[in-house]
């Protein structure tokens, strides 16, 4: 009776053996499985050019196209031929379990969907009660709603040749995409988990050959890439962009043009915010353990026409970038940049370019680098230098001028030169800017002048761009005020140094502290408070003191820059005051004293009044004095 069932058990066997090729085919061909994969369209849609099955479980394919949409992903895949293995008996416990899948010439496209549907969001959340008050029965509470169970997806010894397309898009943090080439993928093993459970992946090894784009200069220099990869178990729906980064563990080689694949983020942090790109030859290896770059990692990146962005600005020109990560340093991950010539502009208006250079140096020191992001730590460093620019737009410094001064840059030759150091969140440096026969307009006035500005900041906060000032300076030479009346003498010279200040870097700038003036004579003090329309009187020519020094303390109260006091005691001239620049006008008071005579005056709506002779005290009872002496 046994033996009997047993023969019966392998006739059914045997039977469906044979018969499975019948029916399987049969529902391929007469297009009835492909029906059954569409049943749903909007969510996956399958089609094939030719298919087959032998053994059940494995099919094989020729033309295959796959869509697959979700609320959150779209996923598609093009495959001229291909097999694959699924154990049928898994998917009754909602486990898709593929083995010795492979696919020749494909295509991968992937995008992120931005929006999530209303119906996905409620399907993840249990409803609460309808009322927490205790005279509602239990029956009256709201069940949770009931939600499809999720599947789980297995892939094992998954592999892939002649891949030909990879094509990203919509992903948080990072720019679309599209690389085209020659790859193949070996021995994926992967898990995921639908409905925004768990994925991982225990091995993946894949090269490819990428093409750089027909509009490169280089395009027949194809960017040669290899990895092996882990990506640790985590839920993606918890972690944006390249915050998936952090659990990856492997090695990238690639070598080659990088034309194709966008700017590489060295200090993705948003004040540092270090990143290249362009069309040129890289040359690196990358260690990764958990999203972070290790030891032995290198980098080399060499090209005619860079794009470097750095803290606000971004520069273009022929350029290099070195990175290595040294455990043996005190710093063991060093980056360094160096740009020949180059043009620069303010990151969030890159087409303007105000400035053209040589010799732009950007380096970087961390204790560690990840992939994902990077914070400005205490004991990292970070700094830049220009050896020497020109401002090609002198109106380009109009930005960062106050408009209660009047001043406007109108033309000239301005060059600058300089940097700045970040340690930690302490920001350090020194820039000195040239300027020769600039005109500019003050108070209605044009003046023509040279200048040279030495700004050291010192212990600087970078994040809300104050500075403290020290050793610094504004040097004027050959100036000359022109009126339509008169021109004062080009050989006048004007010295202001700071004793102590701040600095805020900002547009407009705001510049607080105290001041020492030496200049040649008053000739341009006197010509500031003169009717322009005017000429010179003999008065002005006595009062015309030489080699005069002083002080002014200066401070920016609102929209107000308050100069109080402003001092000069020197060669039998004695000069108080007090002025107030706001948008709209000028206004203060000034005491002015030369051998025995003295008179004062006030400034209301620009416009100087004369009150009368003497009025020392007057004048000193509305400035302060004493704070020359704190």
């Amino acid at each position: 009776m046994a033996q009997s069932k047993i023969f019966r058990i392998i006739r059914v066997f045997v039977i469906l053996v044979f018969a499975y090729p019948v029916i399987g085919n049969l529902l391929i061909f007469s297009g009835l499985a492909q029906t059954l994969a569409n049943i749903k369209p909007e969510k996956l849609t399958m089609s094939w050019e030719r298919a087959w099955t032998l053994i059940p479980g494995t099919f094989s394919v020729e033309g295959l196209e796959f869509n697959s949409t979700t609320p959150r992903n779209q996923f598609g895949l093009s495959i001229d031929s291909g097999n694959v293995s699924i154990s049928i008996l898994s998917l009754i416990s909602r486990t898709v379990n593929i083995t010795d899948a492979h696919g020749q010439g494909v295509e991968v496209r992937y995008a992120k969907v931005n929006a999530v549907s209303a119906s996905e969001e409620s399907s993840n959340n249990v409803s609460q009660p309808a009322s927490s008050n205790s005279s509602v029965s239990s029956d009256a509470t709201t069940t949770p709603v009931k939600t499809k169970p999720s599947w789980h997806i297995k892939l094992d010894n998954t592999s892939a040749s002649e891949i030909r397309k990879i094509s990203i898009r919509n992903l948080t943090g990072i720019d679309d995409f599209e690389l085209s080439g020659s790859g193949s993928l070996d021995n994926l093993k992967m898990s995921i988990v639908t409905k925004g459970g768990p994925m991982s992946v225990s091995h993946a090894k894949g090269a490819m050959l990428i093409n750089a784009p027909d509009t490169s200069a280089n395009s027949q220099t194809p960017l040669s890439v290899q990895a092996e990869l882990q990506i640790a178990e985590h839920m993606p729906r918890q972690f944006k962009g390249k915050e998936k980064l952090q659990f990856f563990t492997g090695e990238i080689r690639a070598q080659g043009n990088f034309a194709s694949l966008g700017a590489m983020e060295f200090l993705p942090d948003r004040d540092l915010n270090l990143n290249v790109g362009g069309n040129g030859e890289l040359d690196a290896v990358l260690l990764l353990k958990n999203g972070e770059i290790t030891d032995g990692s290198r980098l080399s990146f060499v090209s005619d026409e860079m794009l470097t962005t750095f803290l606000d600005f971004q520069s273009i020109g022929k350029g290099v970038i070195e990175a290595s990560v040294d455990a043996a340093r005190d710093n063991p991950v060093q980056i360094s940049v160096q740009v020949d010539q180059f043009e620069l502009s303010q990151s969030h208006q890159p087409e303007v370019r105000f400035l053209e250079g040589t010799d732009l140096d950007i380096s970087a020191e961390l204790k560690r680098l990840f992939m994902y992001s990077q914070k400005i730590e205490p004991n990292s460093l970070f700094s830049f230098n220009i050896a020497k620019g020109r401002i090609s737009d002198v109106g380009h410094l109009n930005r960062f001028m106050p408009a209660q001064t009047g001043i406007q840059f109108l033309s000239g030759d301005v060059t600058t030169s300089g940097g700045l150091t970040l340690e930690g969140d302490v920001a350090r440096g020194q820039f000195v800017t040239e300027g020769n026969d600039v005109i500019l307009t003050a108070q209605d006035r044009d003046v023509k002048a040279d200048f040279e500005v030495v700004s050291k900041l010192t212990e600087g906060n970078y994040r809300n761009q104050t500075y403290g000032l020290k050793d610094s300076s504004l040097k004027l030479e050959n100036v000359q005020i022109l009126t339509d009346a008169r021109t004062t003498d080009e050989g006048w010279w004007g010295e202001l140094t700071v004793d102590h200040g701040s600095l805020v870097w900002g547009r407009p700038m705001k510049l607080n502290g105290r001041f020492n003036l030496s200049m040649r004579d008053v000739e341009p003090l006197l010509a500031g408070f003169r009717d322009p329309q005017k000429k010179e009187s003999a008065l002005d020519k006595m009062l015309n003191v030489k080699n005069v020094k002083g002080s002014l303390i200066t401070k920016t109260e609102g929209d107000v820059i308050v100069m109080d006091p402003i001092y000069i005691d020197s060669q039998g001239l004695e000069l108080i005051s007090r002025i107030e620049f706001s948008p709209q006008s000028v206004n203060g008071v000034m005491f002015g004293k030369f051998r025995k005579m003295s008179a004062n005056v006030e400034i209301v709506d620009s416009k100087v009044k004369f009150k009368g002779f003497g009025g020392r005290d007057k004048v000193t009872k509305q400035v302060n004095l004493k704070a020359l002496d704190e």
